[in-house]
Formats: structure tokens, C-alpha cells, sequence
């Protein structure tokens, strides 16, 4: 990612000014496919929905010749003033001692689309800045009956939990993925970022070895991080792109919605009383006992929550708080008998491909 400063200026000078990389282009997004309708309800059980945010850029796969990886840090990979800061599809081995997973495994693109996307971040057990990124895949569905089917799993284990040990992310592709809002001027990429690493080469992999310390959230004002406006972003908004962070004594406010098939949907989004202007959205998609969580929210509407936890990532120009389990909520109780589709991957979606 980049600092604010350099995400300024570079939003207000020409995206080839000196310091500036030039931003991924901006992808073609399916239309209906808006950055608000994260939790529609769906025909399928509730343990099985995952609403994609819109589209997620698939780097070049082919890169099992050629030069030897770049070995990097999370520090390397997200802060864009680091001098070790890889260019836009460079191969790259992360690596580095206190790497652990941040969320389970996720489902990230259509439930039912001829590939299945799927993703888990990683980070380190202390989070802070420019701590966290996304570790994506893409795999066929073939003849399985939807991307919850158990059998489709390559790199990324289908136990992965927070926490397991993570000793590198191998020969992977290096992309930053724009999640700025939909035919938004591409220098306003600068403000809305997703780094990613995917897995696409043969031999790219995350290794993974046993437990490791179980992440713990930063404790961030929403001010610090949620959005007063388009392209007006809290101070350490950027730099805690990826990472686990908790919001605390917020106010909620859940707004009824409905899409252009008129299906109704919850909008969530949290501020701090004493700043009400900054605002953070908060993301309920393909987590076990969605619907709960949504009524929870509901249920407080205007009161005030004691803490919210989820992975900081931005989704068509706005910021959100995508939560891993029912658990990121503190004060409510789900009754969770069983995870999406049986397989124990309950997290947050990400922007994603719609299959």
C-alpha cells in the first residue's frame, strides 16, 4: 500500500509523477454489481451466501521460469516508500519470521461459477502498520455442485485458521488491485488499494507449520481509519490496509436498502459519537449465521456496540470492516452449529470475481 501523504499526492498530480507508481487500471465491473449490496440475502442456506464485491484482478499465472523470486516483507510489499517495494506483477517470496493467518480460509467470488476464488489473509501476531495482506487462488469448480464443495482445495489449506504458523508465501504474483469506486478517475486508485499476492504458478505456495500466536486486533478510533468522503480517508487508513483491527464504543447505524430487483439489503456502518462525520462500513458476507448478525444490527440501530473486529480492505471506494466469524462481535451470541457448507471457512468476502 502507500502512506496518506504520498496517497494525496498522488491522487492530485498525474499518476507517472516522480514517486508515483501508475495504478492497476480500473476492471470492467458487472453491472448491479455495487459496493453497498455485501449482504443481500440469498437462496442459498445462510451459512452459504458469499456476496462478491466486484472484481478482482487475476494476474498472469504462466511465471514458473524465468528470474528467481524477490524475497520480501509485508513492510516491502505494502508501504509503496520502501526502496524493496516490488513493481505491479512482480514474482515475489514473502517471508519473514512472525507471519501467521489472519482469517480462515475464505470464499471471496460466486458460489456457483466456473472457477471458485479463494483467499486468506496473512499477516503477523502483533498487526500494525503495513501488517497484513491478501493471499489469493483462483480453482475450477468442474462438476461440483457449488464452490462450498470440500473437494476443491489446492494451495490454500482448508483448515486454516488465525493463527496457524505461516513460514512463506512462495513464488507468488504481486498485484495491487483497484478498489476505488466504479468509473472513478484511476488516480483515485491511490486511496483505495487492495494489495494481493496470488498463487497462479505451479510451484507458488503457502507454507504453513502448525500454530503460531493467535493474531491480536489493533485498537483503532474510527476517525483513524473509516472515511469522511470519496478519497478523504483517516490517517492510518492505508497503512492498515490487510491488517486485523477492533472498533470500540461505536455507534451503529443499519440502513434498509434494496438493489435494482428491489431485493432488500442491511447497509452497516459505525462512527464515533464525537466525530460522527468519519464513518466505517462493516461487512457481513459468508460467515456463519449472517442473517444473526444482521438482526443484531438491526436490532441496534442508533445504540452503541462494544466492539467490532474484522480485516481493514477497501471495496468500490468505500472502506469496510470485513468480519471473519460471529465472534468479531462482541456482544452477541449466534447459535453456530456448522460453517459454510461444512467445510470450516467461515470468513469475510473479498472483492471478488462474479464467476
Amino acid at each position: 500500500m502507500k502512506t496518506q501523504l504520498l496517497s494525496v499526492a498522488c491522487a492530485m498530480l498525474s499518476v507517472t509523477a516522480i514517486g508515483c507508481r501508475e495504478p492497476a487500471p480500473l476492471e470492467d465491473v458487472p453491472s448491479g454489481n455495487d459496493a453497498t449490496v455485501v449482504d443481500r440475502p440469498s437462496t442459498l442456506p445462510d451459512s452459504m451466501t458469499s456476496q462478491p464485491d466486484g472484481m478482482t484482478s487475476t494476474p498472469d499465472a504462466g511465471m514458473d521460469g524465468g528470474a528467481a523470486a524477490q524475497t520480501v516483507t509485508l513492510a516491502m510489499l505494502q508501504d509503496i516508500t520502501n526502496a524493496m517495494h516490488p513493481m505491479r506483477n512482480a514474482r515475489v517470496t514473502l517471508e519473514q519470521p512472525d507471519l501467521v493467518a489472519l482469517t480462515p480460509r475464505v470464499l471471496i467470488g460466486s458460489t456457483t461459477g466456473s472457477t471458485c476464488r479463494f483467499a486468506v489473509w496473512v499477516g503477523t501476531s502483533t498487526g500494525g502498520d503495513f501488517n497484513g495482506i491478501q493471499v489469493q487462488e483462483v480453482v475450477d469448480r468442474g462438476a461440483a455442485a457449488n464452490c462450498f464443495d470440500m473437494s476443491l482445495v489446492r494451495k490454500i489449506p482448508l483448515d486454516i485458521a488465525p493463527g496457524a504458523r505461516i513460514t512463506s508465501v512462495a513464488n507468488a504474483n504481486f498485484g495491487d488491485f483497484c478498489a476505488g469506486p466504479s468509473g472513478g478517475n484511476p488516480a483515485m486508485c491511490r486511496n483505495y488499494e487492495q494489495s494481493q499476492l496470488f498463487l497462479g504458478a505451479m510451484n507458488s505456495a503457502i507454507n504453513v507449520m502448525g500454530m503460531g500466536t493467535v493474531p491480536t486486533p489493533s485498537d483503532v478510533a474510527v476517525p483513524a481509519v473509516g472515511q469522511t468522503g470519496p478519497g478523504m480517508l483517516g490517517m492510518r487508513t492505508l497503512a492498515l490496509e490487510g491488517t486485523l483491527v477492533r472498533v470500540r464504543n461505536v455507534r451503529v447505524t443499519a440502513t434498509m436498502n434494496s438493489n435494482d430487483g428491489g431485493t432488500a439489503f442491511t447497509t452497516v456502518t459505525v462512527a464515533d459519537p464525537a466525530t460522527p462525520g468519519s464513518t466505517l462500513e462493516v461487512q457481513i458476507s459468508n460467515i456463519t449465521n449472517a442473517n444473526c448478525v444482521r438482526t443484531h444490527f438491526n436490532t441496534i440501530n442508533g445504540m452503541m456496540s462494544p466492539g467490532i473486529t474484522g480485516i481493514l480492505v477497501p471495496d468500490f471506494g468505500v472502506w469496510k470492516l470485513r468480519l471473519r466469524a460471529v465472534s468479531d462481535v462482541e456482544g452477541l451470541n449466534c447459535m453456530t452449529t456448522m460453517t459454510d457448507g461444512g467445510t470450516g471457512t467461515d470468513a469475510a468476502a473479498d472483492a471478488a470475481n462474479n464467476g
